[in-house]
């Protein structure tokens, strides 16, 4: 976790909106275009909730969906100071772009090099899913 929040800024996101956003993607299992539609007002953090407009959705209805307490709470304090028609995640960025998926490979790469030592073979089998265990 720390590789990716400490990381350098990349697509236009810092380590920590790279980390906030690929922690809320693994919780809620939105797929990549609903969460680039995502806004400020989108969250509901009192209730624990966000929406997803239906034009977006999978379904092609509104959907809400719950949020944990512990995610809320870190995205509460990213949002601080924002407006609610201003998008959730994206950095920079004009909004998260099909390049979404360079971004975690490369985020994921670093993480299996910091995971695994030159000098010796693991103990264990590094994987994806081992990874993404250790990032939430």
């Amino acid at each position: 976790m720390d590789t990716i929040v400490k990381g350098p800024k990349r697509f236009g996101m810092t380590g920590y909106e790279r980390y906030l956003l690929y922690r809320f993607a693994a919780k809620t299992g939105l797929r990549a275009r609903e969460i680039r539609t995502l806004i400020v007002g989108s969250f509901d953090l009192y209730k624990l909730s966000v929406t997803v407009k239906a034009g977006y959705s999978k379904h092609r209805r509104e959907d809400v969906l719950p949020l944990r307490s512990d995610t809320a709470i870190l995205l509460g304090e990213y949002f601080k100071g924002k407006t609610p028609n201003v998008k959730a995640f994206g950095g920079a960025c004009k909004q998260l772009t099909k390049r979404t998926s360079d971004m975690i490979k490369t985020d994921f790469e670093s993480l299996l090099l910091c995971s695994v030592s030159t000098d010796a073979k693991p103990s264990v089998p590094v994987s994806k899913l081992s990874i993404s265990e250790e990032l939430f």
